[in-house]
């Protein structure tokens, strides 16, 4: 991949920090392309983080300093991401098209419509979605938004301070995603209608591409790993630390397991099927429910007021994002690739190896002009070669213990077709062994994460009259053997392992090859991170 932001640092950490995990991964670009020069996995230290809430800034910048020097990373320069159901906001929505300045004063009081939280306390920006197949008679046009409350965006920042990394810009996990397994990608997926599903510990989130765009940020899905693990916990008598360690081993799909399902029931006689507990994309968007109708704005606690036409509209999402006089900074929301504004506040020494830099404020940015605060000029990035970074120490490689991931699907194999929404779970079959009640265990989980999949995308068929053309999974649960097999037999269209790595050459001391494919699903958050300002 060659260079096309003569702006962009020579070297980034890429940091995607989530509640089970911390991944790390150092790009470094250039005459002759972009490289991964260093990854790394640790575990997420107990109570430093509680419902997707960081509570132990300095306890978490520790553990990634810590990581980071495991992984032989020197870099400094870092873009991260941030992410959290309460805390986040990522929605496409409709307003009247207009032009560029007229739409940047036109967000501001769209803020107040679509999230539910104080507008007063929170970053965001946004950008406009410009569809090859989009209407240009059509009287509306798409945006893509995106809010983070205030409070998530400065204890992250931090978290990044604690471990000694200078913060230039914070991104969503969608965009980063979309950037190693789409934007990179040499099987023609930048031109494709593609979904991007993150498996993580406690929540699991689809984004779907159109031509390299998000096009549809699905709210969070209600399955997740840790659900996999409950089960295995309850099932086998577990602690979950110890089911944690059993899924990884023994967790797998038996795709001739499953015994014939209960045949379904005269919904003209007697009703749907009866559930003991519907599911999160049920209970949140279900029939009665405009949550999902990402147009539908948030109730607001207390009316509010239009901008008035004569200008006396007082933004309150404008202005320093950081009230210490020791560091203020600009718009801390950066989710494109556009050079952060410098600060206004003095600079700080992060590394006595490197120049010291400007305090260089995370900018929250969708890229573009659209969103972005008017701010000085940004220092230029020295990309020479007069004073390159020391040469990472040979480290020993890393003992995070993964499964085997489930093997890649052709991208011509047929799907088979999905199985109906509402179908009762299949009875699995337990065949006496480890395997085999572990499977016994997660079957029903299986079942309702395909179901929670289906739906979602159903909705965006049904909005966009689109069918995503494959699906890539990532995060640690998509290292299930076979769950790529299953989703793709359940969901009809075909669905592949993210594997990042296979787009970029690595050269990482101390990381075998082996290891490097172990923990490639997990890599695409960080790696895209990383890249961020290293491609077009």
């Amino acid at each position: 991949m060659s260079p096309s932001r003569k702006s962009a640092p020579s070297a980034v950490v890429g940091l995607d920090i989530g509640t089970d995990s911390i991944k790390v991964a150092e790009a470094k670009i250039a005459k002759d392309g972009i490289t991964i020069t260093g990854v790394g996995i640790a575990r997420t230290p107990q109570g430093v983080i509680e419902n997707e809430v960081i509570v132990d800034p300095v306890g978490l910048g520790n553990a990634i300093k810590a990581l980071l020097a495991e992984s032989g990373i020197k870099t400094k320069k870092c873009v991260s991401s941030v992410s959290g159901a309460s805390q986040v906001v990522v929605r496409v929505i409709s307003v009247p098209k207009m032009k560029r300045e007229e739409l940047a004063e036109t967000m501001k009081w769209e803020v107040e419509r679509h999230v539910p939280f104080s507008p007063q306390e929170v970053v965001m920006d946004f950008q406009p979605l410009d569809k090859p197949s989009q209407d240009p008679d059509a009287p509306e046009m798409e945006v893509l938004l995106a809010v983070a409350q205030q409070q998530l965006i400065d204890s992250h920042v931090e978290a990044l301070l604690a471990a000694g990394l200078q913060p230039m810009a914070i991104d969503i996990e969608p965009l980063a995603a979309s950037r190693s397994l789409i934007d990179l990608s040499q099987n023609g997926a930048m031109g494709e209608t593609v979904g991007i599903v993150n498996i993580g510990s406690t929540r699991t989130d689809l984004g779907v591409f159109e031509n390299g765009l998000l096009a549809f940020p699905s709210p969070p899905l209600g399955v997740a790993g840790v659900n996999f693990t409950r089960e295995i916990s309850e099932a086998l008598g577990q602690t979950l630390d110890q089911a944690e360690v059993t899924k990884r081993e023994f967790a797998a799909v038996n795709l001739d397991g499953f015994a014939a399902a209960a045949p379904e029931p005269d919904t003209t006689t007697q009703g749907p099927a009866p559930a003991d507990e519907p599911t999160a994309f049920a209970t949140a968007f279900g029939p009665g429910s405009s949550t999902f109708d990402l147009d539908e704005p948030v109730a607001a606690s207390e009316p509010s007021t239009p901008p008035a036409a004569t200008g006396d509209y007082t933004s309150t999402i404008d202005g320093p994002v950081f009230d210490s006089p020791d560091l203020a900074m600009g718009p801390a929301f950066d989710l494109g690739g556009d050079e952060p504004a410098a600060p206004a506040g003095p600079s700080f020494d992060l590394d006595a190896q490197e120049p010291a830099a400007p305090a260089m404020g995370p900018t929250f940015d969708l890229g573009g002009d659209f969103g972005d605060e008017p701010g000085p000029a940004a220092p230029a990035f020295d990309l020479s070669d007069d004073e390159p970074e020391p040469p990472a120490e040979e480290v020993a490689e890393p003992s995070f213990d993964l499964s085997d991931a489930g093997s890649e699907l052709d991208h011509g194999q047929q799907a088979e077709a999905a199985t109906p929404v509402g179908q009762p779970a299949p009875m699995p079959v337990d065949d006496g062994s480890t395997e085999g009640q572990v499977f016994q265990a997660i079957s029903g989980v299986l079942v309702d994460l395909a179901n929670e999949l289906r739906m979602s995308i159903e909705y965006y068929v049904n909005r966009y009259s689109k069918t995503p053309e494959r699906l890539y999974i990532c995060g640690g649960t998509a290292k299930i053997a076979k769950l790529d097999e299953f989703l793709t037999r359940e969901l009809g269209i075909p669905v592949v392992v993210a594997d990042p790595i296979k787009n970029l050459p690595v050269v990482a001391p101390g990381v075998s090859p082996q290891y490097l494919n172990e923990i490639s699903p997990l890599l695409p958050v960080c790696i895209g991170l990383a890249i961020r300002d290293m491609i077009g």
